[in-house]
C-alpha cells in the first residue's frame, strides 16, 4: 500500500508542479512552505514527491476542479483519507485492493499511465471463477437403469424377495434424484458460457432491458436483469445509495468516454463501488463479472439518493477475465 502511494506521488509531482507554476509562478512550492511554516509554528520543507502534499494541493486549489479530469478532485480526497488511515489502523485485504485501484485511477487521470500500470501490478488478482457445474442426470440414470436391458431382466429373475425389496428402496431413492436433476436448471444463471448462452459468440449481445429499477437492499444477476431482494448478492447490488459490483470490476465512465462492449471489456482499472454522486441521470457504468459477462448500465433516474436507482441494461458475452 505504501509503495502505491509513493508511485502516486511520483506521478503527481510533475503534473501538480506544471499546473501550479502556470497559476502561481516558479516559486509556488517555496510559498507553500512559508505558509505552512507560519501556520504550524515550525520550519516546514516540502518535496514534489510528497504524496500527501500533492493530494492536499489538488483538493485545496479551486482551479484543479477545472483542469483535472473528473472525478480527479474527489479521488484525491479519497486518497488523502487512505493515507491517513494507513498511518493509523491499516486495511483489510479487500480494502487495500480497492485503494490500489483508486491510486491507479488517479495516475491515469493525470496521464501517468506507466505508473498506473505499476500500481495495478500490486493488486492481487481475483480468484478464478468457480468450476462449471455438471449435470449428473445421465450418470444417475445409468446407475439406476444399467447399460443392457436384457441383462437387467436376467438379473431380476435371479433376485430373491429380500433383495428385491432392498433394490426397490434404493431404486426409488435414485429415481427421486433423477427427477430432481431433470427439474433443476443445470445452467448457471450468471454464466454466459452455460445454458442458452453456450453457443453464442464472444461479443454477442445477450440482454437488452430498459428501466431496470433497483431498490435499496436489492441485487440483480446481469443475465437475468430482474431485481431481487438482498445485498451482497448477484452481480450488482444497491445499498445505502451506492452501487456495488460483487466481482469488483466496475468503472464509472466520463460523459465523453466511449461506451459499449469493446470500451467496457477493455478497461483495466476497476472500482468496486459507484457512490451516490456517480449515479446521476445519464451516467454510464461498466461492469464485468468473473464469469465473463460484460455490461453497460446507463442511469435513467433516481428516486432519492438512498431509495432506488433505475438504469438501462445491456449485457454481452465477453472472454473469461484473466485477472
Amino acid at each position: 500500500m505504501a509503495q502505491g502511494l509513493d508511485l502516486v506521488g511520483k506521478g503527481l509531482g510533475p503534473y501538480v508542479d506544471k499546473q501550479m507554476r502556470g497559476r502561481h509562478g516558479a516559486q509556488w512550492l517555496a510559498q507553500v512552505e512559508k505558509d505552512d511554516t507560519a501556520r504550524l509554528g515550525e520550519p516546514v520543507t516540502h518535496s514534489l514527491e510528497d504524496t500527501g502534499l500533492l493530494l492536499r494541493i489538488i483538493t485545496e486549489e479551486p482551479f484543479f476542479a477545472e483542469v483535472l479530469p473528473q472525478p480527479g478532485v474527489r479521488v484525491a480526497r479519497i486518497l488523502l483519507r487512505v493515507q491517513a488511515r494507513l498511518e493509523d489502523v491499516g486495511f483489510t485485504d479487500a480494502e487495500e485492493d480497492q485503494a490500489l485501484r483508486t491510486m491507479a485511477q488517479m495516475l491515469r487521470l493525470v496521464g501517468a499511465r506507466k505508473l498506473a500500470g505499476e500500481v495495478h501490478e500490486l493488486i492481487a488478482p481475483p480468484p478464478p471463477p468457480p468450476p462449471r457445474r455438471r449435470n449428473n442426470a445421465a450418470l444417475v440414470r445409468r446407475a439406476v437403469l444399467g447399460k443392457n436391458p436384457g441383462q437387467r431382466r436376467e438379473q431380476r429373475g435371479k433376485t430373491s424377495a429380500g433383495q428385491m425389496r432392498l433394490t426397490t428402496l434404493v431404486v426409488g431413492a435414485l429415481v427421486v434424484l433423477v427427477a430432481l436433476q431433470f427439474l433443476a436448471d443445470d445452467a448457471s444463471p450468471d454464466d454466459p458460457y452455460e445454458g442458452k448462452w453456450t453457443d453464442r459468440k464472444v461479443g454477442d449481445r445477450l440482454v437488452h432491458k430498459d428501466g431496470v429499477a433497483l431498490p435499496d437492499g436489492s441485487h440483480i444477476v446481469l443475465l437475468e436483469g430482474e431485481p431481487q431482494e438482498g445485498s451482497f448478492k448477484g452481480d450488482v447490488y444497491f445499498t445505502a445509495g451506492a452501487l456495488y459490483a460483487t466481482d469488483r470490476r466496475l468503472a464509472v465512465l466520463d460523459k465523453d468516454d466511449d461506451a459499449g462492449y469493446e470500451p467496457c471489456q477493455g478497461i483495466k482499472d476497476w472500482l468496486t463501488v459507484a457512490e451516490a454522486e456517480d449515479l446521476e441521470r445519464g451516467r454510464r457504468l461498466c461492469v464485468v463479472t468473473d464469469r465473463g459477462a460484460v455490461a453497460l448500465l446507463t442511469v435513467t433516474s433516481r428516486a432519492k439518493p438512498k431509495q432506488k436507482v433505475t438504469f438501462d441494461l445491456e449485457v454481452w458475452k465477453g472472454p473469461r477475465p484473466t485477472r
